[in-house]
């Protein structure tokens, strides 16, 4: 997880927390990136979170799904989630990961992500 110094992040009130988690494709990402615990490209991320979300094999997944799961991740719920302060995204290498924020909400993100995290990252 990187290691952040505190920034100017919002409380993570119960409200907050369910907005993030409410979105299927947010706890798709959460759930990839608890099971890696490292900087995780966002190519990488994408067919992840692709692969989860059309229940397919890797090499099925077209240009045209992954460009559209790419897009929302980028423009929408990578950024909420980096609002938050619960992911960092490395504009150089182009990775995104977990701050230590999540720490002190992980059993209560575990418990949102489950199902996702046990089926589909676990090896």
């Amino acid at each position: 997880m990187a290691n952040q110094r505190e920034r100017n992040w919002p409380e993570l009130t119960p409200d907050l927390v369910f907005d993030i988690l409410r979105d299927q494709r947010r706890r798709h990402v959460l759930a990839y990136l608890f099971g890696e615990r490292r900087p995780v490209p966002i190519d990488e991320l994408t067919r992840a979170v692709a692969r989860r979300e059309f229940d397919a094999p890797p090499d099925s997944l077209d240009d045209d799904r992954l460009e559209r799961v790419c897009i929302s991740l980028v423009h929408t719920h990578l950024p909420k989630l980096t609002q938050a302060g619960l992911l960092e995204r490395n504009a150089d290498t182009d990775t995104v990961e977990l701050t230590d924020r999540v720490a002190s909400l992980e059993a209560d993100l575990r418990f949102a992500i489950d199902e996702d995290l046990e089926e589909h990252y676990v090896p």
